[in-house]
């Protein structure tokens, strides 16, 4: 449990400086659109952060089930005839959620930044020179 909660705290650390980086390319291109998209995709994708962590459960064998991805917030395990559930600390938990509900955002800003880079290394047709 203990390296898991060093590994949520990394990962929302990891979040939260890409989505700083996403919002200092949104700033430098001064354009409303692209902020204006980029807000709406960010709820998008932090509820579906939040869907993936509470409605969904992940069958991983007979036996096992998991709710919450990457950091399960239950696990589910079945014991003769049902099925018991081994729910994580509120502490603990409190920490996965915050990963949890982020990841989608974060992977977001990945695309966001990485597109900003690659349109600086390819030139545009109209920025061609002419002799």
């Amino acid at each position: 449990m203990v390296l898991t909660f060093f590994l949520a705290l990394g990962l929302i650390a990891g979040e939260l400086i890409l989505l700083v980086k996403m919002g200092r390319v949104l700033v430098k291109k001064r354009r409303a659109s692209l902020g204006v998209l980029f807000a709406v995709l960010a709820l998008l994708s932090a509820g579906s952060g939040v869907w993936y962590m509470t409605a969904t459960t992940f069958q991983i064998s007979e036996q096992f089930r998991i709710q919450g991805l990457p950091f399960p917030l239950v696990v589910f395990v079945r014991e003769e005839q049902q099925w018991t559930d081994f729910v994580t600390p509120t502490f603990l938990a409190s920490f996965f959620w915050i990963a949890d509900a982020l990841l989608p955002l974060a992977l977001l800003s990945v695309v966001g930044i990485v597109t900003d880079k690659c349109k600086k290394v390819v030139p545009s047709v109209n920025s061609t020179r002419q002799p």
